[in-house]
């Protein structure tokens, strides 16, 4: 007797001479497509909508658009060792100075870390009939310059009939000595609206951390309540870490786009070592925002805001992820 396929698979996707693995829902059409050549990003998230399959991601749309931007839209990325920013890529730890490649010299600065482009490998494939399963890792060859570490990372994405996409991180110190860790995903949604202006945005957060003109922590924050409910996104201009208020496990961010009636619930695991913080960016062409679950604030390795010092042996997981809401 054959047996029939299951309801979700994994199925390899081509992009340009690379190949990305597509998580697949193959009754409703629905997918997730990860590209593990380029650091494990989510390029493209698909979800109903009714009768109808909306892009929710700003993805790159072809291996081109990928090689000319990536390097400073970072659309989908994984953020490794350190999201956001570190000053002059300069930071201390246990005594001993470091020195990052300033791979932001507009500002000065080091951002979004070190694994953004590199390869991962395949671990695990996983279909079943209420879920599909991916897991990829990664382990540096040789040491980063400026993060001297011994590091193991693991990304495993799964795609359900019931929660729709999550992708769960795990961090490991092979290193003989504590290692600073902080860690973020940098997706753009769109919801295929025309622009970002339009969009509902809602989310709950305790504080604005305050920036200077190089996106650098200050040292001051202000209690912030701006979108504690839904309101459109309108003329604001964001580029903001915000402190969430942990109260729970875990916190959601709403975004609904009214013309197409799609509502998402976007997720992150909340307190010890987890998403505590939030960046907010909305580019200049306003065509997508990017909401970023972070573990710490921007400059953590310097103000410590957040930080993670993991020991040696030691792992962390911390998940998030997107659902559709009714």
């Amino acid at each position: 007797m054959t047996r029939s396929p299951a309801r979700f698979q994994i199925l390899r996707a081509p992009f340009g001479s690379e190949s990305g693995f597509r998580l697949m829902d193959t009754r409703t059409g629905e997918f997730a497509l990860v590209l593990p050549f380029a650091g494990g990003a989510i390029n493209r998230l698909v979800l109903h909508s009714g009768n109808k399959l909306v892009e929710l991601l700003d993805g790159y749309s072809s291996p081109r658009d990928m090689q000319a931007t990536q390097a400073t839209s970072f659309k989908g990325c994984s953020l490794f060792p350190f999201p956001n920013r570190v000053s002059g890529g300069t930071y201390s730890f246990d005594s001993k100075q470091y020195q990052l490649i300033r791979n932001f010299p507009q500002e000065d600065n080091a951002i979004h870390g070190l694994v953004f482009d590199k390869p991962f490998e395949l671990l695990m494939q996983k279909n079943g009939e209420r879920e599909c399963r991916l897991r990829l890792g990664y382990s540096p060859l040789s040491c980063e310059p400026g993060y001297p570490f011994s590091y193991r990372l693991e990304y495993e994405y799964r795609f359900r009939a019931d929660n729709g996409f999550s992708c769960t991180t795990g961090i490991t110190n092979n290193s003989d000595t504590a290692m600073p860790v902080g860690h973020g995903w940098h997706p753009y949604f769109s919801l295929e609206a025309a622009s970002i202006d339009e969009l509902l945005l809602q989310f709950p957060a305790r504080e604005l951390i305050e920036v200077d003109s190089r996106k650098i922590p200050t040292g001051r924050s202000r209690a912030y309540d701006d979108f504690g409910q839904p309101r459109p996104l309108g003329s604001i201009v964001l580029d903001s870490c915000f402190r969430l208020d942990c109260s729970g496990k875990q916190v959601e961010i709403g975004l609904t786009n009214r013309q197409n009636r799609m509502s998402l619930r976007i997720w992150m695991e909340t307190g010890a070592e987890k998403y505590n913080f939030l960046q907010l960016y909305t580019p200049p062409m306003r065509r997508s925002i990017a909401i970023e679950p972070m573990s710490c604030a921007p400059d953590a390795f310097n103000n410590g805001n957040g930080l993670i010092r993991l020991l040696p042996g030691r792992s962390i997981v911390m998940t998030w992820g997107v659902s559709p809401l009714s």
